[in-house]
């Protein structure tokens, strides 16, 4: 359905196509390459879903290419990878006890000594190089400045914030200010593209409090499904919400209330809710009659 509603809009896909943004229309692009591409390497699937997603998963790619988000093509990279690693690596380790505990403990071992390297190195220039293979900078395409601008507006009213709306609106002169500075036209609903600076700019520290325990909930909720369950669907999900997270540093599409990621990260989290459990009560003996042919 997605492909089908973005069709018409070809030509202007690199400024957002159906959507007022082309960041928002690259990573629904994403999701539609991810979610194509998991179905695709399910084997359970339905044999006419894996067709459609073997036609829609380069089609998605091709449309998300369209605009250039340097964001939502480093997220498909790694979420690419992870369900190929989850498909031909996680899933077969899975079988063998403990494992997949010292994995993710050597993994995660890993990533902090590369990066306890990289921030001993005074003089690195890894960062910018990064960005600059992107097209990016160091400011992050102007995001720095505004992130600046949000501080200084949560400390307005630091406790319940602004409320919704009270930033955003063509009213508030600060908001315009960025406006300018951002080359955007005057009364444009910008974001501060830090879902977190969304959150304590309209609803103070009281709506931050809130909104981490949303995430530790999530966050717990996902990460007890994919060690309890190694299937592919339940490690696809743990990835999406990965990836809705990582972007809660650069983008706000946490901070909305209805979108294709936040439903993924949380229908993830709500997968293995269920009022029934299972309960060991004990085992049953089993007597063999050889004679009779039945146990």
């Amino acid at each position: 359905m997605a492909i089908i509603v973005c069709v018409p809009f070809y030509d202007t896909m690199p400024y957002g196509g159906p959507y007022p943004q082309k960041n928002y229309f690259a990573q629904q692009m994403l999701f539609v390459a991810l979610l194509s591409l998991m179905i695709l390497l399910n084997e359970k699937s339905w044999p006419w879903t894996r067709l459609l997603a073997a036609l829609i998963f380069p089609i998605a790619l091709i449309f998300m290419l369209r605009a250039p988000s340097a964001t939502a093509l480093v997220f498909a990279a790694v979420g690419i990878a992870g369900l190929f690693a989850v498909k031909f690596v996680w899933v077969s380790v899975s079988k063998v006890r403990h494992l997949r505990s010292i994995i993710f403990i050597l993994g995660a071992s890993v990533i902090l000594l590369v990066a306890m390297i990289v921030l001993n190195q005074t003089n690195q220039t890894y960062l910018t190089d990064f960005l600059g293979a992107l097209g990016k900078d160091t400011t992050f395409t102007g995001r720095t400045h505004i992130w600046s601008a949000g501080r200084l507006a949560a400390e307005e009213n630091p406790i319940i914030g602004l409320g919704l709306e009270g930033f955003w609106n063509p009213a508030n002169g600060a908001a315009q200010s960025i406006n300018e500075m951002d080359f955007k036209p005057y009364g444009t609903k910008l974001t501060f593209h830090n879902a977190y600076l969304e959150v304590r700019v309209h609803l103070g520290y009281i709506g931050l409090g809130l909104y981490f325990l949303l995430w530790a909930w999530c966050g717990y909720r996902l990460f007890r499904q994919f060690f309890q369950e190694s299937s592919l669907e339940m490690s696809a999900l743990l990835i999406f919400g990965a990836i809705v997270f990582i972007s809660t540093f650069t983008e706000s599409m946490a901070w909305a209330s209805f979108n294709t990621p936040l439903n993924l990260l949380y229908l993830g989290a709500l997968a293995t809710l269920s009022p029934i459990r299972r309960t060991y009560i004990g085992k049953a003996p089993v007597y063999v009659n050889s004679k009779a042919g039945y146990a």
